[in-house]
């Protein structure tokens, strides 16, 4: 999850490199892990007008909402920490947290797509850390990272429409 930003921040050398691209109008896409790799991606260029993250998830403990509310989450509290602690050890250092990494994105637009609960409750904490411009679309009975399973024209129509506003 942490590597592939430089993947993302590669093609979009590569597309600035072409003469049939204006590279004042890329954008990207990412579902999932993809979703990560794009929002890391943009940390690392300007070039990278536009996002359209589905289904980002937590990387760091501190992106849950601060301290649990919820028996669920107490209970899942230390099982959280301990995946987090084994996660740094195996990519050999800390990664930013999303709400951190989302809050210095603007004034770059935004689209998240959550889909299922989880996504949901995640995808709105993500939503209050970023700054404007920036837009939530949720799936209520998703699943996560096949939101366009859902309903594929409006989910491309959304997320064009998203692009070419953001884009133009």
């Amino acid at each position: 999850g942490l590597r592939e930003a430089d993947d993302v921040a590669g093609a979009v050398d590569y597309l600035l490199s072409r003469l049939d691209v204006n590279g004042q109008k890329i954008g990207a896409l990412g579902i999932s892990l993809g979703a990560q790799a794009a929002l890391r991606g943009a940390l690392k260029t300007d070039c990278l007008r536009a996002l359209v993250l589905e289904g980002l998830g937590p990387v760091t403990l501190s992106d849950h909402g601060g301290r649990p509310k919820s028996l669920q989450r107490w209970i899942n509290y230390p099982i959280n920490w301990l995946y987090y602690r084994a996660y740094e050890f195996m990519i050999g250092g800390h990664d930013t947290s999303v709400t951190e990494a989302i809050s210095q994105m603007a004034p770059r637009p935004i689209l998240l797509i959550a889909s299922g609960e989880k996504d949901i409750y995640f995808n709105r904490l993500f939503f209050q850390a970023a700054r404007k411009p920036k837009e939530l679309w949720e799936l209520l009975d998703g699943e996560h990272g096949a939101g366009i399973l859902k309903d594929s024209q409006a989910y491309m129509q959304r997320v064009i429409g998203f692009f070419d506003k953001a884009l133009l």
